[in-house]
């Protein structure tokens, strides 16, 4: 649904790859295209870090994906997790995962909830977008991430085939408050 990618109301005058908390809570966008293509191995394709002191502790997290790929039958994946680290090094996250054998200009979307602490979240699949492994019903589940201190969304991507290719078409993520 392109509506779900829209600038939310305000001044937004973010172009491109930008990574900046504006006064209309938009945290991070992308709309530059990332491509993946040629292994097999799980490969992180963008991160983008969320500094410590950003959040409050009953702020939500929004973010909405945009993803492409070769349309065939082999099977990809793609992950989302929270880290402390640019990378999965440690002990990441995972906030969301979806695999398809075509995702062909698929848009995922995620809510994460502070429930009342920097330490302690919900996560929810919002109405119409899941980001679970199916692509079907809602699902609430409890994370304890720690946004005391920096921590970055990391994205991978996972092909059937190393010449399938995947591409990250675009990413925003935003605060409510």
């Amino acid at each position: 649904d392109a509506a779900s990618f829209r600038d939310l109301k305000g001044t937004n005058t973010l172009t491109g790859s930008e990574t900046v908390l504006l006064p209309n809570r938009l945290l991070f966008k992308q709309n530059t295209t990332t491509s993946h293509t040629g292994t097999t191995t799980p490969t992180v394709v963008a991160t983008f870090p969320m500094s410590a002191g950003t959040f409050d502790v009953n702020d939500v997290l929004n973010f909405a994906i945009s993803i492409n790929s070769t349309n065939n039958a082999n099977t990809k994946l793609c992950e989302v997790y929270l880290n402390t680290t640019a990378n999965l090094a440690g002990t990441p996250i995972k906030i969301g995962q979806r695999t398809s054998p075509s995702v062909a200009g698929v848009q995922f979307k995620k809510t994460l909830s502070f429930t009342n602490s920097l330490t302690s979240q919900k996560i929810v699949d919002p109405t119409g977008f899941p980001f679970t492994d199916d692509g079907s019903a809602l699902g609430t589940v409890s994370i304890s991430a720690n946004f005391a201190v920096t921590q970055y969304l990391v994205i991978v991507f996972t092909l059937g085939n190393s010449a399938d290719t995947m591409s990250l078409e675009r990413i925003r993520a935003w605060i409510e408050r």
